[in-house]
């Protein structure tokens, strides 16, 4: 498992894997289930799968907070269903 000064030194800004350490390992630990962290722990510590962020709102660039598209889970058809109300919430297909 990686950690400690190891990870602070190859996760330095500019480091591809900055993201998958910083924030995807993260998310994982503090948002997901018991299960979900028994799947998905393991294998990011190893590198077997890299987690990744992209942001697809025209208007938002990288202002996270201004994000206007809402996700919101329906448990009846399991299925997620986004709204995005505006122009500057529309996503862009890079």
């Amino acid at each position: 498992m990686l950690g400690g000064t190891f990870q602070k030194y190859i996760t330095r800004e500019g480091n591809p894997l900055s993201v998958h350490y910083d924030m995807f390992i993260p998310a994982v630990k503090n948002l997901g289930t018991v299960e979900q962290q028994a799947e998905w722990l393991p294998r990011s510590y190893d590198c077997k799968i890299i987690g990744a962020y992209a942001q697809t709102e025209m208007g938002h660039g990288t202002f996270i907070r201004g994000l206007e598209t809402t996700a919101t889970y329906d448990p009846k058809t399991k299925e997620f269903e986004i709204h995005s109300p505006t122009i500057t919430a529309y996503k862009v297909k890079i």
